[in-house]
C-alpha cells in the first residue's frame, strides 16, 4: 500500500467526520497501525487500526470511519478480527 509509506510517527489520526482518533506511535507488521497510548483518547492503552481503514494521509492520517465508529471497532490487541468488524465488512 503506498499510503502506508507516507505514515509517519506522530502523524494525528482522523475519522471522516474530522474527530480525533489518535496520535500515529508506529506502523506494526503489515497491516496495523499502533496508535499512542498516552493519547489522552486512548486511555492508558495500546490501541491498533487495521491500515485497511485508511483512505489517505497528507498532514493527518484520515480514515474511512468516523471517529466514533474507529473508537468503537479498534483494538488493544494486535490483529483485531471480530467477524462484524469494518475490517471484514466492505464498505
Amino acid at each position: 500500500m503506498a499510503l502506508r509509506k507516507k505514515i509517519e510517527q506522530n502523524m494525528e489520526v482522523v475519522g471522516r467526520d474530522g474527530a480525533h482518533v489518535g496520535i500515529v506511535e508506529q506502523i506494526e507488521g503489515t497491516d496495523e497501525i499502533k496508535l499512542a497510548k498516552d493519547d489522552p483518547d486512548a486511555g492508558g492503552q495500546e490501541r491498533y487500526i487495521p491500515l485497511t481503514w485508511l483512505v489517505h494521509t497528507e498532514i493527518k492520517v484520515h480514515l474511512k470511519l468516523t471517529g466514533d465508529e474507529a473508537k468503537g471497532w479498534w483494538s488493544s490487541l494486535r490483529s483485531p478480527s471480530k467477524p462484524d468488524s469494518p475490517l471484514h465488512r466492505p464498505r
